[in-house]
């Protein structure tokens, strides 16, 4: 509980506690071994519990993408001096997801990128193709402009089922999502 209200003390992260909480037991759950997410930020948020949950499942990698050269130094540097027990868990990579993906399959895919509804749809149909059914879809600001698009196509139900979620006054907004199509 601690844990999940604090955070990393090296790590600033931008979610809330129920939002932690779902995701580091999303993970913990459901034992994904290959993880994605665009924008790793400081590292605080999603890279630090998806890492977390993955150690403590003894196996799986978390692949995170980010195009801003001083975060991403910032945060490999952390997680190597500070983390090292989680950085083995990480693979940081610098630039767009789209050019530098070395990934051909994902079974969770954590969509927290930049404000903005067409990139978010765009991160979507980029690793949707590569997630099998069963993947998980974790999806943070689900009631912002960030999510605006992709909500309806999840709420449908034809490629994914919401099997948890948190919202307001204690989120705004995270879903947990299995992919059930093609």
């Amino acid at each position: 509980m601690r844990l999940c209200f604090e955070g990393c003390a090296w790590l600033d992260g931008q979610m809330w506690f129920a939002e932690r909480r779902l995701l580091l037991d999303a993970v913990r759950s459901y034992a994904p071994r290959t993880c994605a997410e665009v924008g790793t930020w400081k590292g605080g948020g999603s890279t630090y519990f998806t890492a977390l949950a993955l150690e403590e499942n003894g196996e799986g990698v978390l692949h995170t993408w980010e195009t801003d050269r001083g975060m991403f130094e910032a945060a490999r540097r952390t997680y190597e001096s500070r983390l090292p027990e989680l950085a083995r868990r990480i693979s940081f990579h610098l630039g767009d997801y789209r050019e530098t993906a070395v990934v051909s399959e994902v079974d969770c895919l954590m969509l927290d990128g930049p404000e903005d509804a067409g990139q978010t749809l765009e991160q979507l149909r980029f690793f949707e193709p590569r997630m099998p059914p069963g993947s998980l879809l974790l999806a943070h600001d689900w009631h912002t402009e960030k999510a605006r698009l992709i909500r309806p196509l999840v709420e449908a139900g034809t490629l994914f089922r919401i099997v948890a979620r948190v919202d307001p006054p204690v989120s705004v907004g995270f879903i947990v999502a299995l992919k059930v199509g093609p």
